[in-house]
Formats: C-alpha cells, sequence, structure tokens
C-alpha cells in the first residue's frame, strides 16, 4: 500500500506506463486506485471496483459514465470541433499511469485528491445536484463513478449501496438547472445506468 502521507505520494504505486489500451489490459481486475499523470503532475484520481474494466470505460467509453473522459474532451473541444472517444484516448496516450496495491482504494483515493488537487477530478457535477445536500460533507462524483448511485431517465435518484448518507435521497428527483440545454442526456443517464451501475 502506498504511503500517502510520504514526500512522494506516488511511492508503491506500479512503474508509470502511458495510458494504452495495452497498459489498461495488464491492470488486475480487482478493486483500485489509478492516477493519470501528465508532465508529471498529477491530473486525475480514481477508484474502482475493477481497474481493468475501468481503466478501458475512460479511453473507450463515453462522456456519461467517464469523468476523465468527459474532463479530457472537454479540454480538447475547446480547440475545434468537439472530441471523438479516439482523440480522448489519443490524449491520454501521451499521459502515464499508474495504480498501487491497497485494500482501500476509496482511502487512498481521498487522500491522494486532498493532497494533490488534480484538475480533471469533479466532486459535485453540475448536471446531478442532490437537493439539500452539502459538497463539503458528500462526494457524488465518487459515488457515480462507482456506479453506487445512479439516475434515471426521469430524473429520479437511485441508490444501490456505498454510504449512509445518502439512503434518504433514495427514489427523490435530483433538483435540475433551469436552462432546458443544461440538462442531463438521457442517453448519457441511460449508458451510465448500464455500464457503470450495471443496472438494466
Amino acid at each position: 500500500m502506498s504511503d500517502t502521507s510520504s514526500d512522494d505520494p506516488l511511492s508503491g504505486f506500479s512503474p508509470a506506463r502511458p495510458y494504452t489500451r495495452d497498459t489498461a489490459g495488464d491492470a488486475p481486475q480487482t478493486p483500485g486506485v489509478h492516477v493519470v499523470v501528465e508532465n508529471g503532475e498529477v491530473v486525475y484520481v480514481g477508484s474502482t471496483g475493477d481497474l481493468r474494466r475501468r481503466l478501458r470505460q475512460h479511453l473507450t467509453g463515453n462522456r456519461g459514465s467517464s469523468v476523465l473522459h468527459d474532463q479530457v474532451g472537454r479540454l480538447l473541444d475547446q480547440h475545434g470541433a468537439p472530441a471523438a472517444a479516439a482523440d480522448i484516448a489519443n490524449w491520454l496516450a501521451h499521459c502515464d499511469l499508474r495504480w498501487p496495491r491497497t485494500d482501500d482504494a476509496r482511502g487512498v483515493k481521498e487522500a491522494l485528491v486532498a493532497t494533490l488537487g488534480p484538475r480533471f477530478n469533479r466532486h459535485v457535477p453540475k448536471e446531478a445536484r442532490l437537493p439539500e445536500v452539502s459538497a463539503q460533507v458528500l462526494n457524488v462524483d465518487d459515488l457515480l463513478d462507482r456506479g453506487l448511485i445512479w439516475i434515471d431517465e426521469s430524473y429520479v435518484l437511485h441508490v444501490v449501496g456505498g454510504t449512509e448518507h445518502y439512503s434518504g435521497y433514495h427514489g427523490q428527483r435530483i433538483r435540475l438547472p433551469r436552462r432546458i440545454e443544461d440538462l442531463p442526456d438521457p442517453e448519457a443517464l441511460l449508458r451510465h445506468r448500464r455500464d457503470v451501475a450495471c443496472m438494466p
């Protein structure tokens, strides 16, 4: 397990390798943490129940099911036409990928995010804010990434596990933005439900 309190917060992580499909394919099919490093800077920290599957999803998935895929896409969108999945994968191929061996994936992720402040991590997505929920107490991004919460096509929140904080919100409708163009994409919600939360 890496010691995130040492001078090197990535001490104990795997050696840096280019973030490609081959590297993702070598990752274990176990719960774990992963970091994406660009030019020596950690730009994203994620945790998942299946490391290999999640790493592949960041490369080939969609913006509704991967925060990293979405954030890199938004970065590339600024340079012209909307970025395709291949463009996002090509950008990530110029970054390094590392992961540790740990039994506390969530704890390691939270410590690294708090210490490093990676620019592609976001804690409460604008389009999925919950009624009366404090972002200082609850980490929506982490639960969405892990498929522990999902939102149906009627914008109703479903809590499938992982935190007692959210149990009272199961079955409630999320607070929606006022502008129609800012509404969550129903297709993205469906893909997230099916591909990340593994719900029919």
